[in-house]
């Protein structure tokens, strides 16, 4: 798979559950705002996020001298 398929799909898939994860993480979601959902959404609308968080995350999962990286569970 592709770096732009990767994130042709990680875009896909936050257009699609990004709201509606924002309002199933609140106690009502009804109390949640077009205000609140704009400030969730707002670092998502900045050209070519998606392509960092690939490049991002697929350099932290490669990177085996990285101190931050998460230890995986076996």
């Amino acid at each position: 798979m592709t770096l732009s398929s990767y994130e042709s799909q990680v875009r896909m898939a936050i257009d699609k559950f990004g709201t509606a994860a924002v309002r199933n993480s609140w106690y009502d979601p009804k109390q949640v705002s077009e205000h609140v959902l704009s400030g969730y959404t707002k670092p998502l609308r900045v050209k070519d996020w998606d392509r960092a968080l690939v490049e991002f995350t697929a350099a932290m999962l490669l990177d085996e001298e990285s101190n931050t990286k998460p230890a995986i569970s076996k």
